[in-house]
């Protein structure tokens, strides 16, 4: 389906409950959910104070391009309000740090 959206992550009309005491043809992990990816980098410098002295400064940023991954949607084929939906987030929003510290 390339028509993915958090309310319908797959087509759950190909979908139905097997009959009582038998197992159904649907593979197993047939169903997936979004890969997870975010980009996190850090930049990291050190400034001399004296000899011994540094001061280190530290930037970092988590899931910097704010790139959304969704959470597994719904597998319970009794439950016809969130089969198929997503209903959280498998990642953070982005997070920013700056930091300093005197190395001695």
């Amino acid at each position: 389906m390339s028509n993915r959206s958090a309310a319908e992550w797959f087509n759950t009309a190909a979908y139905q409950s097997p009959a009582p005491y038998t197992f159904g043809n649907a593979g197993r992990n047939s169903l997936r959910s979004q890969p997870y990816w975010d980009l996190t980098p850090s930049v990291i410098r050190k400034f001399p104070i004296w000899e011994q002295v540094q001061f280190e400064f530290r930037a970092e940023a988590f899931n910097a391009l704010n790139h959304t991954v969704f959470s597994t949607p719904g597998g319970d084929l009794n439950n016809p309000q969130t089969f198929g939906v997503v209903t959280s987030t498998a990642n953070y929003a982005r997070e920013l740090q700056l930091s300093g510290k005197i190395v001695f």
